[in-house]
């Protein structure tokens, strides 16, 4: 079996037939080199994530060490239980609220303002801007600090994707970004509840410690403006070259989260995520034994053509109840609502403001990633 090279041009940018390979001639492989079973199949990913004797705790996890202790690292009663405690805040009738008083006019003045001048870039002047403005105004951050708070996030997610290796650098950014929690959650919780028609998260988690309010903080800027960025690049790239279901996300709103669904199977935000075996079993054909990390692609798996009818094709009519985009099991993503909800409004806001979109020929965009895949730069234009 030939080696996977998870840093080749080839897998980054167009993992694709590898996946394939892989699904059809060893569907659970060991690579030497980052130490892990690598499980490509559907129908072996989709066990993991469902199956308790795999978990996310270990000593040494990288994500702990760039953000502290967050719901991403954490199985348990208390992890479900402050899981049900946030539910609320980021179900369908709190953030209907937030749409309506935050969403809707914040996200509508910043993509008419990027559109008056054309061509936009869409990553720099709304992908990179929605999510961490949204969070901000969720958590109860100043907003002059946004730009400053994307690009520490950035630095911290880089070193999780591979780009970055300077350890003192994660150190060195994870401490001014804990610090300016503290002051903001001091602050927070001096100032007592809000007075807006929605819940901000600090309104539903103000009896918790300090800590464990940090540790939900962390949870939403960890897991929240990366993976929603990349969302809104992979969508606006799909649907600029697939105008008939860009123009239906805008004026069907029955429509609009099919085609969001079907966009995070064929273009996956998060490639891949990593489990550890709690005990020796058998997966496969295949012993794993207790304490070794799989490394369980995602993306391989929204291509499974085991699963999914004609993986390959872009079609928002096909049924996705089987669906791991934002995970599945214990760690499903909990802000998946709030995110898909943001999404939803700056597409439909894009394409209303311009009566169509489209990308601009001589710049191609191209999405790529390892852990995290969404296109560096994306040029677009109005259709007419």
């Amino acid at each position: 079996m030939r080696s996977l090279d998870f840093l080749s041009t080839d897998y980054l940018e167009n993992p694709w037939p590898l996946y394939a390979h892989y699904r059809r001639e060893q569907p659970i492989w060991w690579s030497d080199e980052i130490r892990m079973h690598c499980v490509f199949r559907y129908e072996h990913v989709h066990a993991i994530l469902k199956d308790p004797r795999f978990t996310v705790e270990f000593p040494f996890r990288i994500t702990e060490e760039l953000f502290g202790r967050t719901l991403i690292d954490m199985e348990g009663p208390e992890h479900l239980r402050l899981r049900r405690k946030v539910a609320p805040l980021v179900g369908n009738a709190n953030l209907a609220i937030f749409a309506r008083e935050v969403s809707e006019p914040r996200i509508t003045a910043l993509v008419r303002a990027a559109a008056e001048q054309p061509p936009m870039e869409f990553m720099r002047a709304i992908a990179e801007r929605v999510p961490t403005l949204m969070i901000s105004e969720f958590l109860g951050f100043p907003l002059e600090d946004e730009r400053w708070l994307f690009e520490q996030m950035m630095i911290l997610m880089d070193h999780l994707d591979g780009k970055r290796g300077n350890r003192q650098e994660v150190y060195d950014v994870h401490t001014a970004v804990s610090a300016w929690l503290d002051g903001i959650i001091a602050r927070l919780l001096s100032e007592g509840p809000g007075t807006r028609g929605f819940k901000r998260l600090i309104d539903g988690i103000r009896d918790e410690t300090p800590e464990t309010i940090k540790i939900l903080y962390w949870t939403f800027l960890a897991g929240g403006i990366e993976t929603s960025m990349c969302l809104l690049g992979n969508a606006a790239t799909v649907l600029s070259r697939n105008p008939s279901w860009f123009e239906q996300l805008a004026t069907v709103p029955s429509m609009a989260r099919a085609i969001l669904d079907e966009v995070l199977r064929f273009e996956p935000v998060q490639a891949s995520t990593v489990r550890f075996a709690s005990e020796t079993l058998e997966l496969g054909g295949v012993t794993i034994k207790r304490g070794q990390a799989v490394n369980l692609l995602l993306a391989s798996a929204a291509r499974d053509d085991s699963t999914f009818a004609s993986p390959d094709v872009f079609d928002p009519t096909r049924t996705l109840s089987n669906s791991l985009s934002f995970a599945v099991g214990p760690h499903a993503c909990v802000g998946k609502t709030f995110t898909m909800m943001n999404a939803e409004i700056t597409l439909r806001t894009l394409w209303n403001t311009w009566q169509g979109v489209q990308p601009v020929e001589d710049a191609p965009a191209i999405i790529r990633g390892a852990s995290f895949r969404k296109p560096h730069a994306l040029f677009l234009k109005a259709k007419h």
